[in-house]
């Protein structure tokens, strides 16, 4: 694509900033989110993905920019964007957690130093009736909703998602209510949160990390029964988790305080969850009721705390443009 047919580039958010910063302090570590698709069937070769993604390139205006150096301005026009230089090949051999492995193995993969935001893996070996395809991008450029717009366009050879939200579908600034929403958060930021036992401990060498695999239609059943979100529900297996985990930080006088949590939310507005390019996120400061014996009253706190936060979205969106 010619730097010269690239569209405009709207002006970046502070998070946009905040992640551009961030992810520069850890080259092709820090600041990249990513999603893999374990299919089955004889794997494409890899010029059937170099034509897939040439022909994605066309059709999603964020691919036309790559993330720069100036943290002031994140994005700079891709000049002289190659498809080719985008898509990669990938081999893992037999064994279980295949999963995991292709996660492991994506993490620490650099980017070409010309094509540094953004790329697509053709993964293959561990069987020959499977592969996976995995897109992993740079948060400066794509946030969750964006990248997964991104990987459904590269699926559907029609969809066009637009670069930004137009103008017009904007929410207006008023200024009390963003002053308020601005009090509001400072107030957030400084609010005393539980001292909850692990968090006090140093790190140590026999400390692990396990993961869990949840019938996301369970979630989906509960969230509907409770007039919630799945993301709600999450937040309350949360809480519930972390009091069976350390109990007596949830007694007597030490539950007077909940324990927060940072949770990104997307601001975008109702009927353009396409567009792509930035991150179109605001931080909630939830509290999780830990101190809470009741599943069900759990997940009811989070309901009506999370969702008078979200209600704010508007609010945020015009105070950050």
């Amino acid at each position: 694509m010619n730097h010269a047919t690239a569209p405009a580039a709207p002006a970046p958010s502070p998070v946009d900033r905040f992640l551009h910063r961030a992810a520069a302090r850890a080259p092709h570590r820090g600041g990249y989110l990513g999603v893999v698709g374990l299919l089955d069937g004889h794997p494409p070769g890899i010029t059937e993905i170099e034509n897939l993604v040439a022909d994605t390139v066309t059709r999603v205006p964020a691919l036309a920019f790559r993330v720069g150096a100036d943290s002031r301005r994140v994005w700079e026009p891709a000049d002289g964007l190659d498809p080719a230089r985008h898509p990669h090949e990938l081999r893992i051999g037999p064994g279980p957690d295949v999963l995991r492995r292709i996660a492991d193995r994506l993490v620490g993969e650099p980017f070409p130093p010309d094509a540094a935001s953004w790329g697509v893996w053709l993964v293959t070996g561990w069987a020959a009736d499977q592969y996976a395809l995995a897109v992993r991008g740079h948060h400066a450029l794509l946030d969750a909703q964006g990248g997964l717009a991104a990987v459904a366009a590269l699926m559907l050879p029609g969809l066009r998602p637009p670069l930004t939200v137009p103008a017009r579908a904007e929410p207006p600034l008023r200024p009390v209510a963003a002053v308020a929403w601005a009090v509001r958060g400072l107030r957030a930021t400084v609010r005393p949160t539980a001292r909850w036992t692990p968090a006090r401990t140093g790190r140590a060498a026999t400390r692990t990390l396990h993961t869990a695999f949840v019938d996301t239609a369970r979630l989906t059943a509960l969230a509907a029964t409770a007039g919630g979100t799945v993301n709600q529900v999450y937040l309350a297996a949360t809480a519930g988790a972390l009091r069976a985990w350390t109990p007596g930080d949830w007694a007597g006088r030490r539950a007077r305080r909940p324990l927060h949590a940072f949770v990104p939310v997307e601001t975008r507005p109702p009927g353009h969850e396409l567009v792509s390019l930035g991150n179109h996120l605001a931080a909630l400061r939830v509290p999780l009721p830990c101190a809470e014996p009741d599943a069900r009253r759990r997940l009811e706190s989070l309901i009506r705390t999370a969702d008078a936060a979200r209600a704010r979205g508007p609010v945020q969106r015009a105070a950050l443009r």
